[in-house]
């Protein structure tokens, strides 16, 4: 707990000295957008490195309740050829899945999988497809009644586990997301 407390500490330090040069560069944003309400919770939760104390009062005082979802980011390979999905995102009428996107169609992101970085440079594997699914709201509930993500005496962040990373929600969506294909998109893909 000392430890990650720590990297916290130390993540928010070289965030801090990072906007300090690029408002010196020029740098600066008109707006930031946060889209996960944990950003609010002090060292809480990951997300919320970086984010002064003041903004994150005022999320809180603005966005009343929190829905949860759990997501996983899968990657096919597709080196013998397109996977055919024939859609960049949608949404599902499934009890776990709720939501998926192609990471390949993004700004800044080839067709092929590769990034662009700061220097036109590609980075990764051309053949490798990802996307990311999003749980339903009453998936992610469930799965958080069984394994809690604060401790129930301190209210402290409970890391997850790699056992937990790589056995929920990760298979669950992706068993998901593997049927909801098979069951309305089996002519555009293939077997």
């Amino acid at each position: 707990q000392q430890m990650m407390e720590q990297q916290m500490v130390k993540i928010q330090e070289q965030l801090k000295r990072k906007a300090e040069a690029e408002a010196e560069a020029g740098l600066e944003y008109d707006a930031v957008i946060l889209t996960d309400v944990s950003s609010s919770f002090g060292a809480w939760h990951r997300a919320s490195a970086g984010i002064p104390p003041q903004f994150a009062e005022r999320v809180k005082s603005r966005v009343g309740a929190r829905v949860p979802l759990l997501t996983a980011m899968i990657a096919f390979d597709t080196s013998s050829g397109i996977t055919g999905i024939p859609f960049d995102a949608s949404t599902f009428d499934h009890d776990v899945l709720w939501f998926a996107s192609k990471n390949n169609s993004k700004p800044g992101i080839n067709g092929n999988g590769t990034v662009n970085d700061d220097t036109n440079n590609t980075n990764g594997n051309g053949n490798i497809e990802c996307w990311t699914l999003v749980s339903t709201p009453e998936y992610a509930m469930a799965k958080i009644e069984e394994t809690p993500m604060q401790d129930p005496t301190t209210g402290s962040f409970i890391p997850q586990s790699p056992d937990y990373l790589t056995t929920v929600p990760g298979p669950d969506l992706l068993k998901a997301f593997q049927e909801e294909l098979s069951n309305n998109y089996s002519d555009s893909i293939g077997d």
